[in-house]
């Protein structure tokens, strides 16, 4: 095992984490401005729809355009949040014009927490007039609580498993992953994002409800039934979770309408679809960016080619819109040759399960191979990893020292 490089030092870390944090807090801080100014009697000066996220813009470039901790995992998530952060703060100050606070809102301690609620749950807020109150036959607190700790400790526990058997295979390792490419081995990274996704939702909804800031039905579940997951477009639209959905489809339409020609109508809905996959990848490229900006570690061998920019996580999302059409007409056909009936709707579902595996398998090894071959997957700060292993040797060993 290569001893880890001094850029690895836990004041990088810090300095990149509260980077971020700044980030986030002049996110809150713009959004708060922009209540205040919208509730004004008069109406707002232009200028301020793009004061704010240029701002943000600014400070975004310092923290993801240059090198980060050397920590691939780490920067990653850097990366991706921080974009995110961005494309959040685009949507709320630039493409959401009207964006008022509630009439119960008043003040600035209730716009700092009516933008803290549009940040930090933004599956249920997105500009729209969020209960004053809990809604009713809604999770109690208690229950809430009592069951996000789970749910969170499941997740985490998931990924460790998950962290665990995905260090026994070399294609997660540094610099080997950059053949098979129909292997079936990025499903097991999609279950490591899953878990890891949860665990991340979880952590910021627990203290958020608890301290009251937001409601438990601000915080539905991130993920959707994945037995609805027999076509790719089901698969994103019911399965995957769908916390920027609404703010890429709006930054879209506002990019749509400001192209200077029209758009025919009926190219619309296909071109709006392919935007935001583009949108989602250029969101995760970012992510990649960063993490692969720092020279990589350890050395990588001589043999070893880098891949190019665009050839990891945004080939990933760019290619969503083909599995889209492809399988539209196959369906179309497979209705016209068989007809619908029961027994071809379930031989269409046990298809449908089998291409889906196929695709996201193949689509998602170019992100997969891109940074597990720069050493995501031995990250220092890639926790969980062999905690449930070591605990059960622990206990093993304790049992015989008893017997």
């Amino acid at each position: 095992m290569p001893t880890k490089p001094f850029s690895l030092l836990p004041l990088h870390y810090t300095q990149s984490l509260l980077h971020f944090i700044l980030l986030e807090t002049l996110l809150i801080l713009s959004i708060a401005t922009k209540l205040c100014i919208n509730n004004r009697p008069y109406t707002p000066l232009r200028w301020k729809d793009w004061l704010f996220p240029s701002i943000l813009v600014l400070f975004w470039a310092h923290l993801v355009l240059v090198a980060g901790t050397g920590d691939v995992f780490f920067d990653h998530a850097i990366g991706c949040n921080a974009t995110t952060t961005i494309f959040v703060g685009f949507y709320c100050l630039t493409v959401a014009p009207r964006l008022r606070a509630h009439s119960e809102t008043a003040g600035w301690k209730g716009w700092l927490k009516e933008a803290y609620n549009l940040r930090m749950a933004p599956r249920s807020a997105m500009g729209k007039r969020r209960p004053a109150k809990q809604t009713k036959g809604a999770e109690s607190l208690e229950e809430f609580l009592k069951k996000r700790v789970l749910l969170l400790l499941l997740n985490f526990f998931a990924l460790d498993a998950l962290n665990t058997v995905a260090h026994g295979f070399p294609y997660f390792l540094p610099f080997q992953s950059s053949s098979n490419l129909l292997s079936l081995l990025p499903l097991l990274h999609v279950g490591m994002i899953y878990t890891g996704l949860n665990v991340m939702y979880y952590i910021y909804a627990i203290p958020s409800v608890a301290l009251g800031y937001t409601y438990p039905n601000d915080w539905p579940p991130l993920f959707g039934d994945f037995e609805e997951g027999y076509t790719v477009r089901r698969a994103w639209s019911r399965c995957w979770h769908q916390l920027m959905r609404g703010h890429l489809t709006a930054i879209s339409t506002y990019i749509f309408n400001s192209l200077p020609m029209q758009i025919p109508f009926s190219w619309q809905p296909g071109l709006q679809i392919s935007m935001v996959f583009v949108l989602s990848g250029l969101l995760h490229l970012a992510g990649e960016y960063h993490a692969l900006l720092h020279p990589l570690y350890p050395i990588p061998p001589p043999n070893w080619e880098k891949p190019p920019l665009l050839g990891g996580v945004f080939t990933t999302f760019a290619l969503q819109p083909l599995a889209l059409v492809l399988e539209s007409v196959v369906i179309r056909s497979f209705v016209i040759l068989f007809g619908p009936s029961p027994r071809t709707r379930l031989l269409q579902k046990g298809i449908g399960y089998a291409w889906v595996s196929v695709w996201i398998a193949f689509s998602m090894g170019f992100y997969t191979r891109r940074v597990m071959g720069a050493g995501f997957m031995t990250g220092p700060a890639n926790i969980p990893s062999g905690w449930i292993e070591y605990g059960l040797r622990v206990l093993v060993a304790s049992l015989t020292r008893v017997s």
